[in-house]
């Protein structure tokens, strides 16, 4: 199986915050597989299996394990991003194993981020405010990714210990034409950095948008403007 012999591929697609030199980015790992022929396979067809399967666990736990196992090696050089399911927010072990691959990096968890979907956060806001202090007390960065898809009230941030805020792609895409999602994401920012939590515009693609969030204060972006997915770090 996947699972036995850890065939899975990680992709990574770099992010980068504006106060931070150009060759200090971050990345984001993405989960890939392989099919018999070596095909890569990526996640927004085996993700819904997985997650009727209730597999997404297991996948979660493997991608870890392998990040962790990455930052080791490079000594924390890449900052690196995980990201974790819902359906592990609600599988009472994968905490357990979430804190003990954190402990194992030491003073490498300072290269770590943990980035958390918005609707997982906000339904299990008494679950996650704990865990979320937990590790940022290891050294551990925090991210709420794709912010704004579920949800859009800002009420409930003041209460979590929060690195980042990763904007919704859907918010962000030609923006310099919508002045809706302008005041959306003015507001935001407004309270985020009361909070110390900085702003990253996920999905952008083109000058235009770069420039208006640059002009709208979000402190970092991520999409292909920046660099697509791939499996080497850049």
């Amino acid at each position: 199986t996947i699972f036995a012999k850890e065939e899975i591929v990680l992709y990574f697609q770099p992010y980068h915050l504006f106060a931070m030199p150009k060759d200090k980015r971050f990345h984001e790992t993405l989960l890939r597989i392989k099919d018999e022929t070596g095909k890569v396979i990526p996640a927004g067809l085996f993700m819904p299996m997985a997650e009727r399967l209730h597999r997404m666990p297991e996948f979660d736990q493997l991608v870890l394990k392998k990040v962790c196992e990455r930052l080791r090696q490079e000594e924390g050089k890449h900052p690196l991003s995980v990201n974790i399911s819902v359906s592990s927010l609600e599988d009472p072990s994968f905490e357990k194993f979430l804190m003990q691959q954190v402990k194992q990096l030491g003073k490498l968890a300072g290269s770590l981020v943990v980035e958390f979907p918005e609707y997982g956060v906000i339904h299990q806001l008494e679950k996650m405010n704990p865990l979320l202090r937990q590790l940022r007390n290891l050294g551990t960065m925090t991210a709420i990714d794709n912010y704004g898809r579920n949800f859009t009230s800002f009420a409930y941030l003041h209460s979590l210990s929060l690195s980042f805020l990763k904007i919704d792609g859907s918010y962000i895409r030609n923006i310099h034409q919508s002045e809706e999602n302008q005041f959306f994401i003015r507001s935001l920012v407004n309270i985020a950095h009361s909070l110390d939590i900085k702003i990253i515009a996920e999905a952008v693609e083109t000058e235009d948008e770069l420039t208006t969030l640059k002009d709208l204060k979000v402190d970092g972006i991520q999409g292909y403007l920046l660099g697509k997915p791939q499996e080497t770090l850049t």
